[in-house]
């Protein structure tokens, strides 16, 4: 008569905490490292399992290992203290970009700031360029391009100019608004493998249609 396969009972749950059942109650893990199975002697399985150096290099490596749990805060948490650093945040990266500054400037300058005034803030080149490429670039854009959907006729002006051996063409829109009289406005800005009619004309379609303004085009 085949011998019965032992399974993870109650009992060797409460003595071994740290073994789980998975798909089948003779197949279990080790929370702290590996699978096994204890089909064959149950509790000896176990004890067989725990004797390798392996297993106990691998409890005492996670038992010393922080959760990454502990490096992020929890739902809710933020406070009006850290609202203000974000907000004082974001003006020094509105800052960075309105006097032409580089993202580099501000690993000094944040930690000027960090020393003299405030401890919680974090602005260095890498959080600067994050805060202006994804949150203040795409908020002034899509007001840029709300105000030009209420306009009715618009003025698009580009030229090449030479930086190093590229081809920049800065593209600017100008336009009218009653409530605001005329408005120049920085639209675009690429660089371009040459400046012949054809690229110039293929690039200036490309920055109407993203921004929606190939509604009415008149070229002169």
């Amino acid at each position: 008569m085949p011998k019965r396969k032992c399974t993870l009972n109650v009992n060797l749950q409460t003595k071994y905490p740290f073994v789980k059942q998975r798909s089948t109650p003779s197949d279990v893990r080790c929370e702290r490292c590996t699978e096994f199975n204890v089909a064959h002697g149950g509790s000896s399985d176990i004890e067989q399992y725990l004797k390798p150096r392996k297993h106990k290099n691998s409890y005492i490596a996670a038992a010393s290992s922080s959760s990454l749990l502990n490096f992020f805060k929890k739902g809710n948490s933020s406070t009006l203290k850290d609202l203000e650093v974000a907000a004082t945040e974001g003006v020094w990266a509105y800052h960075t970009v309105q006097e032409n500054h580089s993202f580099r400037s501000n690993d000094c300058g944040s930690k000027l700031i960090q020393t003299c005034f405030e401890q919680k803030f974090r602005c260095a080149r890498t959080k600067t360029e994050a805060i202006v490429v994804n949150v203040l670039a795409p908020t002034i854009i899509g007001e840029l391009q709300d105000r030009l959907s209420k306009c009715k006729c618009i003025t698009i002006l580009t030229d090449a100019s030479n930086h190093g051996s590229k081809k920049t063409f800065p593209v600017l829109v100008r336009f009218f608004l009653s409530y605001e009289g005329i408005q120049v406005k920085l639209l675009e800005f690429q660089d371009q493998p040459g400046e012949t009619s054809d690229i110039i004309v293929n690039y200036l379609m490309k920055v109407l249609t993203k921004n929606n303004l190939t509604r009415s085009i008149l070229w002169r």
